[in-house]
């Protein structure tokens, strides 16, 4: 169902159940009023009957036994509904449109001689009778009951429903409309949204929905859809990004390699020659090896497999593992490794992954460190994680490179550049790394030259 035909059928049903209460109210205090209205006139009927009574009872010679009979010799009881008890409880006098027959329970005329009550009696196939009875004072023991029919009084209600009832009909129908015309107007902006958003395709790299200049909950969710618009397409121009410069470091490797192999198929070579070309082949394929590797886990990363297994580990026994792989590497660039790490401390790792991690930020030290310096791998415990960090004294990185250091495939223009050979995907594993074990990579320049590459992954 549409929400437009929904509010107007919420508001419509709303206000048919505010208006029933209110015309309920106001029902049930109209027949207060007639009610009260009706016991306003009888009791000044009530206190004519008294006022009369000594009269009435020497006209009929009511203290000689005189049998009952009608009143029609008062005034007082002329065109009224009025009976007179005596202390007996029998009915003495009555008039004709009361009848002789008591209309008071013997109950009610012991209360009526106690002081005046108010009651209603019904009558069938005929409207209920209002009833006004009370002790005359001026005889102990006698009680006068005076009546009136509450026909009028009940005309008047039905007359006040039936109108109610028509208001209510054409109120509730109003409501709905105008809740529909208000619910489309609101929605008007939303539907607007909707279109566009309909319109945006994948290659629509910098659209934006029109946001309404109302500044309320709809502009809200326009502005929301928007970021949520700028964050898709930032991911998708990322994902563009990635594919291109995948296919690009790709290329290179794949064509030296086809350039190895078109030389070692010629004519004339010799063996030492097809050694060579061999051995050229083996390292290229180990380039895209390596460079697919790569790939394949910033993709697991992207989609949430890239999965931590940890445990409790040494941190120092993993650091050390790297420091003697990559001793050789080392020596050979005239650089010192140096290790810095307490034995006694233990981390949650996966050891394959932080070594993984570890070893590209070794990688990456050796190609900028001048020779004779140290590259220091050091890990300490600070506020309850296990830091790990790679120092160097190398160029460092440009100020304006370090937001965008682990970003895939990017390099600054100094010597940590492509020249060393990079693909620019080794931060880029680092900080994946990190993220599996719920922890953070950061860069930074040493403020006497080089630079620090941090992981930090959570010690509990």
């Amino acid at each position: 169902m549409p929400i437009r035909l929904r509010l107007a059928l919420i508001l419509a049903t709303g206000t048919a159940l505010l208006f029933a209460a209110g015309a309920t109210l106001m029902s049930l205090q109209l027949g207060q009023s007639l009610v009260g209205s009706v016991d306003a006139n009888l009791d000044t009927q009530f206190s004519g009957v008294a006022r009369s009574f000594p009269s009435l009872a020497a006209l009929l010679h009511l203290a000689r036994g005189v049998p009952a009979q009608h009143g029609q010799g008062s005034p007082a009881l002329v065109g009224t509904v009025a009976q007179i008890a005596g202390p007996g409880g029998g009915v003495v006098v009555a008039t004709r449109s009361a009848g002789l027959a008591p209309l008071l329970t013997p109950a009610e005329l012991s209360l009526a001689r106690g002081g005046e009550i108010h009651l209603t009696r019904a009558r069938s196939h005929r409207p209920p009778l209002r009833l006004v009875a009370g002790p005359i004072p001026t005889s102990p023991g006698w009680v006068a009951v005076v009546g009136a029919s509450l026909g009028p009084a009940d005309g008047v209600m039905q007359r006040a429903d039936v109108a109610l009832a028509g208001a209510g009909i054409v109120v509730v129908a109003l409501a709905g409309f105008a809740a529909w015309l208000l619910a489309g107007a609101a929605l008007r902006p939303v539907e607007r949204m909707r279109r566009q958003a309909a319109t945006i395709s994948d290659r629509d790299l910098s659209t934006a929905l029109a946001i309404p200049g109302t500044h309320d909950e709809i502009a809200a969710l326009g502005q929301t859809m928007n970021g949520l618009l700028q964050r898709l397409q930032g991911a998708i121009a990322r994902q563009r990004t990635f594919v291109a410069d995948a296919g690009h470091e790709l290329r290179t490797p794949l064509a030296v390699l086809r350039t190895e192999l078109e030389l070692a198929a010629r004519p004339g070579r010799s063996a030492d020659e097809l050694r060579e070309a061999v051995r050229n082949a083996v390292a290229e394929t180990d380039r895209v090896t390596r460079l697919a590797d790569d790939l394949l886990l910033l993709a697991r990363h992207d989609e949430g497999g890239l999965a931590a297994h940890r445990q409790p580990t040494a941190v120092r026994e993993v650091l050390a593992a790297a420091v003697r792989q990559a001793t050789a590497e080392a020596t050979a660039h005239g650089v010192h490794l140096a290790l810095a790490a307490p034995p006694e401390l233990v981390a949650p790792l996966d050891a394959a992954r932080i070594r993984q991690a570890v070893d590209n930020l070794v990688v990456n030290a050796l190609r900028v460190a001048p020779r004779g310096s140290t590259v220091v791998v050091a890990a300490r415990a600070e506020d309850g994680w296990a830091v790990i960090e790679v120092l160097d004294r190398g160029p460092g990185f440009p100020e304006d490179f370090l937001p965008e250091a682990f970003t895939r495939f990017s390099r600054p223009d100094n010597a940590r550049g492509r020249a060393g050979g990079g693909a620019g995907l080794g931060l880029a594993i680092v900080r994946a790394v990190a993220e599996a074990h719920q922890g953070t990579a950061q860069a930074r320049n040493r403020p006497d030259g080089g630079a620090i590459v941090q992981v930090a992954v959570p010690l509990a």
